[in-house]
């Protein structure tokens, strides 16, 4: 069976379980608390006391600083509550641009992991390519879960078990991270628009001006787009794994993904050859 036949040929998997969309979730779910002022600076001078780690001096001033905050803060705490009313989730108004959007830093030093996949001795270009194919149509089966309702429903690990909001499956192969001058934002794609859907493969500079330069480190990386969601990296030395934009997705969503397409390919390599 050639690679190409690996990607296209159907295959129907069904299960039971299926996942809620945004729009059935989140009305659903509770919304994230506010915790009180004074139990957040409590914590917050706990937090100093480890970090001071016998230093009484910064440790003073830290504990000033919250000391003169209380009354001052009451007027932000009454505004935080207020927020919390007219949004779905508070905490997004501050953590995702503060620790992605606003960033002007290189993302893949500072902010993208990368996951490492289990190292492949590949017996020839021909199984490259095949584990390769194999791979992708692994994340796309993944994708139609998705999109179908086929994931089970995540359940908080808490003594009281509470479901948790799929959002982020929707976002990790659905959505682009598009770069402004001093905030990026996140463009969703629509479930329902079916039209450019397609995998870029890149290799030595092939397939236009995009990405590879094929001089390693040694080379300018301008042409370099990290604003992709997930990049699939297989070498043919066998070393293989992800690139990924971590502002779309948690890492345990990006990882619960990569399991599926790595078993996918473990139990249909054997069988296409």
């Amino acid at each position: 069976m050639t690679v190409g036949n690996a990607l296209l040929r159907p295959m129907v998997h069904l299960t039971k379980h299926c996942i809620r969309t945004r729009s059935t979730v989140t009305g659903a779910l509770p919304k994230p608390p506010i915790p009180t002022l004074d139990h957040s600076l409590d914590r917050y001078i706990e937090y100093a006391e480890v970090v001071a780690e016998g230093r009484h001096q910064p440790l003073q001033r830290t504990q000033r600083a919250v000391y003169d905050f209380r009354k001052a803060g009451i007027i932000y705490q009454q505004r935080l509550l207020r927020l919390a009313e007219s949004e779905e989730n508070w905490i997004n108004q501050f953590w995702l641009p503060e620790m992605y959007l606003r960033i002007r830093i290189p993302l893949p030093v500072n902010v993208s992991p990368a996951y490492i996949f289990p190292q492949q001795n590949f017996e020839g270009e021909d199984d490259w390519l095949r584990y390769t194919a194999l791979l992708i149509r692994g994340f796309v089966e993944y994708k139609n879960k998705i999109d179908t309702k086929q994931l089970e429903r995540e359940v908080s690990t808490g003594k009281i078990k509470v479901h948790m909001c799929m959002q982020q499956y929707d976002r990790i192969l659905g959505c682009y991270r598009q770069p402004e001058v001093d905030e990026d934002v996140h463009f969703m794609k629509p479930n329902r628009n079916r039209e450019n859907e397609h995998i870029l493969v890149m290799s030595r500079n092939q397939q236009g001006k995009h990405i590879l330069t094929g001089g390693g480190s040694h080379a300018h990386g301008l042409n370099r787009w990290y604003d992709a969601t997930i990049q699939l990296v297989v070498s043919s030395s066998g070393t293989n794994g992800l690139c990924i934009e971590h502002s779309a997705a948690e890492g345990i969503v990006i990882i619960n993904m990569a399991e599926s397409a790595l078993r996918y390919e473990r139990e249909n390599r054997k069988r296409i050859m």
